[in-house]
């Protein structure tokens, strides 16, 4: 086996639509995955820092002035989505 044989020549138009096919597939299977694969309902402290792009301190500054709700079991706060929304209409409010 010499090294052309690894080699398959194409046209470039042909390349092209290929390459189309899998961009198309590959966003068909993103709108798949968001569609069953919903936002949790549920989340934790890191999740939250990441979602409202702001630092632990300032989170716990949320909870304890009363504008966050929470739940915290063993040590770990947890949110659930309904708190999230509301804190997100106090913040608009103010």
């Amino acid at each position: 086996m010499n090294k052309q044989d690894n080699y398959i020549l194409i046209e470039k138009d042909c390349w092209q639509s290929i390459l189309q096919l899998v961009n198309d597939l590959t966003t068909e299977v993103a709108t798949f995955n968001k569609k069953n694969n919903p936002a949790p309902d549920i989340f934790t402290n890191k999740e939250i820092r990441e979602l409202l792009h702001v630092n632990d301190k300032l989170i716990r500054k949320y909870r304890d002035d009363g504008l966050l709700e929470y739940s915290c079991k063993n040590g770990k706060y947890w949110y659930c989505k309904k708190d999230i929304e509301n804190f997100l209409k106090k913040c608009r409010n103010k």
